[in-house]
């Protein structure tokens, strides 16, 4: 019993994140997913910042509250202009990181899904170019806080743009399975129709010798019955005894080209 519960527990979990993921999956295709999503970290950003902060915002919190910003509301134009937004994403984030500003959740999140994007779409040489910049900045930060900042974005960086990577290549995978798939399918489709137009030339072959054969046998069984002094006998066995043979060897060609190898195209 105890067994069976767990594993109809673990039955309806497995149910509910496959759900959940096809769930997810369709609203990331939705067309104002990318606006929508950039306005929930823009606004998580808003307030953990005031939260962080204090209120009223002082100076360096305004200044904080607009770097978070610019690190989370531009990736809502990130469909278009990937990388104007991820210069700007990466600048906010270093300028948060090399000061003593506030750095939220959000503002990280914004870094790490603009990271991933740009792996997932661009090849390796731009992502070397990428994370020199991270590495740079990591280096030459001073301060226990700031160091730990800087460490936390390089390996935050370098898990992005590993995924992102990652997804570009499975991305390449999957399409050159698909077209080896299509390229196979085109070249059975084209099988059928060669053996198809095989089959009808050895069936009109078939037709054509038999009906030439019935002729000859015709023509022979004419002149047999008729009498030879018969001038249309003698114009008969003129005109029927050379053209049966001839119309027979004129459908070889087409029954050695039809026929598999090893048949025979003799006439029936």
């Amino acid at each position: 019993m105890a067994r069976g519960g767990s594993r109809e527990g673990t039955g309806r979990a497995s149910a509910a994140l496959a759900r959940a993921a096809s769930l997810a999956r369709r609203v990331a295709a939705s067309p104002d997913w990318p606006l929508a999503s950039a306005l929930a970290l823009g606004l998580a950003a808003v307030v953990e910042t005031l939260l962080r902060a204090g209120l009223p915002p002082t100076s360096d919190g305004a200044t904080a509250l607009l770097l978070n910003l610019l690190a989370t509301v531009p990736l809502a134009l990130r469909r278009r202009w990937l990388p104007a937004v991820a210069v700007v994403v990466t600048a906010a984030t270093f300028a948060t990181v090399s000061s003593t500003q506030v750095w939220t959740v959000a503002g990280l999140a914004g870094q790490v899904a603009v990271l991933y994007l740009v792996a997932a779409r661009y090849p390796r040489r731009v992502l070397l170019l990428v994370a020199v910049p991270f590495l740079l900045v990591a280096l030459g930060t001073s301060g226990q806080g700031a160091a730990v900042s800087g460490v936390l974005l390089v390996v935050l960086a370098g898990a992005a743009l590993a995924l992102g990577d990652a997804s570009r290549l499975r991305g390449q995978a999957l399409a050159e399975r698909d077209r080896s798939r299509r390229a196979m399918v085109d070249a059975l489709r084209e099988q059928a129709v060669v053996q198809e137009r095989a089959r009808i030339a050895r069936e009109l072959h078939d037709v054509v010798a038999h009906h030439v054969s019935v002729i000859a046998v015709q023509a022979e069984t004419a002149r047999r019955g008729c009498s030879r002094r018969c001038a249309w006998s003698r114009r008969a066995r003129r005109c029927w005894r050379p053209r049966s043979p001839a119309a027979s060897s004129a459908s070889s060609p087409a029954c050695a080209h039809a026929r598999p190898p090893g048949r025979s195209c003799s006439p029936r």
